[in-house]
């Protein structure tokens, strides 16, 4: 493409000492953006293809190992489920990750509407082998949920890949990767995290078969097992029994909640491997094949789509970063920021197609939502507005963040603020209070 922009090179073909040639790359257009980067669809005239390339501005050495760690980890697997990573390397303070191209979109926005019951069990089977192939390999991921599941579409063939395996380790420390995090260090996202994860405790492969579980147990009910404010939501999977499947969709079959109990199990050692789950659920959605799948998810649920009262938007994530995006909907509202959150956050806003505005109380603002950064009683004069408001709390701050649930604030997210974090979130809300919306 004349004209399109290029990695910036100095003078000269800048490389790695892995030989790596950033400027190869031509970069065409943006696809997504996160926490630790941009990713760009790139064209590689050398082999006359089209990739996705990762691009993140590396800080420190920590940060520049934690990326190129990232980049071995994910290129020593080969499966039809797992993004394939070409090529790594690094120019300053410049990383580049170059991925395979998907086309599609993330089970997150797919499950923004409802999906059969036979799919959603064909979808878990192909992450559920493509993370046996990763475990077989030493590797645990340590943040599978639908954002980090795209689904890939090829004309009429479908795939579930499994993307971004920054949190990941080596099971065995194996010292050609390193580990950068350790298994016992807490990571992830709370509403899929295993009760060891959330405990900081030691983890192996069974952790992502817990957070597979929480994603089947989404897809099939429209929430995740446990929601809320972050640090809640990891104690309840720590102590609390996750609803039982069989209460909340009778009308699924026994064997199905079975297995996602199984999955769920507060002990690492009595969950399936992620074979047995792949088997499991490849069994049960062949006998669901005839079963009309609106019968399901439709009157047969104890709880239908639209009367639960988990909010899927309701997830405090402690990191996340997009790997594979695709074209962004827009959310279709407007928020209105009042108090000390940064610019970054507007910028994010944007981005995601919201539109926001910096606003005082008084008079009110004409905003679809109010995002706040200040006391309780900014919270309570700004819910007397009659419109939703998330506000800003102390990542970990469980009592301020119950007190401004009973002031009647619809959500929270956390300080520091994460932009492309908060931003999802809002966009969450935003689509939730569409009519029609689970």
């Amino acid at each position: 493409m004349s004209g399109a922009p290029t990695l910036p090179s100095g003078s000269g073909a800048a490389t790695t000492s892995d030989g790596v040639v950033l400027d190869r790359y031509r970069l065409l257009a943006p696809l997504g953006a996160g926490g630790m980067g941009t990713v760009w669809r790139a064209h590689d005239p050398r082999l006359g293809r089209d990739v996705a390339i990762k691009l993140v501005t590396l800080g420190d050495g920590l940060a520049r190992a934690r990326f190129l760690r990232e980049g071995k980890l994910a290129a020593r697997l080969d499966h039809r489920g797992l993004c394939k990573v070409f090529d790594v390397g690094q120019e300053g303070d410049r990383g580049c990750l170059v991925m395979e191209l998907l086309a599609g979109r993330t089970l997150f926005r797919e499950a923004l509407e409802p999906i059969a019951p036979a799919r959603a069990l064909a979808i878990t089977v192909e992450v559920a082998r493509a993370m046996a192939h990763a475990h077989a390999a030493g590797l645990i991921h340590r943040d599978l949920k639908p954002d980090n599941v795209f689904l890939d579409r090829r004309g009429d063939d479908e795939r579930a890949v499994v993307i971004d395996f920054g949190l990941a380790f080596a099971i065995d420390g194996d010292p050609g990767v390193g580990r950068l995090t350790s298994a016992d260090v807490t990571g992830g996202t709370p509403a899929y995290m295993s009760p060891e994860q959330a405990r900081a405790a030691t983890l192996t492969a069974a952790s992502d078969v817990y957070a597979l579980g929480c994603v089947l147990f989404e897809l099939l009910t429209g929430a995740p097992p446990f929601d809320g404010a972050a640090a809640l939501v990891m104690s309840k999977h720590v102590y609390a029994a996750p609803p039982a499947l069989a209460t909340v969709a009778p009308a699924l079959p026994p064997a199905l909640a079975a297995l996602v109990a199984r999955m769920l199990h507060k002990t690492a050692g009595e969950r399936p491997t992620m074979r047995e789950v792949a088997d499991a659920c490849e069994r049960i959605g062949q006998a669901m094949a005839g079963v009309p799948w609106q019968a399901a998810l439709g009157l047969g649920l104890g709880l239908g789509r639209g009367q639960l009262r988990e909010d899927r938007a309701n997830r405090m994530v402690t990191r996340t970063e997009t790997t594979q995006a695709g074209p962004v909907e827009a959310a279709h509202g407007t928020v209105a920021i009042v108090g000390a959150l940064g610019d970054e956050l507007m910028v994010a806003l944007a981005a995601i197609g919201v539109a926001s505005t910096r606003a005082a109380l008084a008079p009110p603002p004409a905003a679809d939502l109010l995002v706040i950064d200040g006391d309780d009683a900014a919270v309570a004069q700004a819910v007397a507005l009659g419109r939703p408001v998330i506000a800003a709390v102390d990542a970990g701050d469980i009592e301020a963040s119950l007190r401004l649930a009973r002031l009647g604030a619809a959500d929270v997210v956390t300080r520091p603020i994460a932009p492309d974090v908060a931003a999802r979130k809002i966009e969450r809300r935003l689509r939730r209070a569409k009519p029609g919306s689970p």
